[in-house]
């Protein structure tokens, strides 16, 4: 019996971190699939697929160690049984995480999740607009016109940092 204990350890240890967490990944990534196939995108979609792709790999890894501590744990002939029990259900998970691996993967590879979230840059002409201290020196030069200086026949309006004398811009016409 003690033999069982010390040969059930390994297998009892990784089912105990890995196995919660396995069933998880997968209605996690059955519900991100369900959700793509309804075509309910979302700023989040590309991500999720992604995350639950990483997810199932981890499960995958997870799977393949339960089965080969169940080899090792259950070499008596008297715990057969319950040894081909355990490897079926763990067959049927890997077989499970495997496919919903390929979906995702697969996913990844169209241009069905990517296209959402690219679809900001779909316009190439975006304006850059100025922000802090440019912008406001902008409005105050406009403002301002007294505040502009003749400097060699060019008109210069600046703007100094209150902070950091150094720091400054002009503005020229």
């Amino acid at each position: 019996m003690n033999d069982l204990v010390a040969a059930l350890a390994p297998f009892m240890e990784t089912g105990a971190l890995g196995a919660p967490y396995i069933l998880k990944w997968l209605q996690n990534a059955e519900a991100c699939l369900q959700a793509v196939r309804r075509k309910d995108f979302c700023a989040q979609l590309a991500d999720e697929v992604r995350l639950n792709k990483i997810n199932l790999e981890a499960a995958n890894v997870t799977i393949d160690e339960l089965l080969n501590a169940s080899l090792l744990a259950y070499k008596s002939s008297e715990y057969q049984g319950l040894k081909a029990h355990i490897q079926k259900n763990l067959e049927e998970l890997r077989s499970r995480a495997r496919f919903l691996s390929k979906e995702l993967e697969d996913l990844i590879d169209t241009s069905a999740v990517n296209a959402k979230e690219n679809e900001l840059f779909l316009n190439k002409n975006i304006e850059r607009i100025p922000t802090g201290a440019p912008f406001i020196s902008s409005l105050e030069s406009q403002l301002r016109k007294d505040l502009w200086r003749d400097q060699d026949g060019v008109a210069v309006f600046s703007k100094i940092s209150k902070s950091n004398p150094q720091n400054y811009i002009e503005h020229y016409i």
